[in-house]
């Protein structure tokens, strides 16, 4: 139980992080076009 609750935090952190790296990247992207 408390792996599992660890590996679900993991993923909702790593998703967090994804969206955010996701973000800056197309804004990066569309501003050197």
């Amino acid at each position: 139980m408390i792996a599992a609750g660890i590996s679900l935090a993991i993923i909702a952190v790593v998703n967090g992080l994804g969206t955010k790296l996701n973000t800056k990247f197309t804004s990066i992207n569309t501003s050197l076009k």
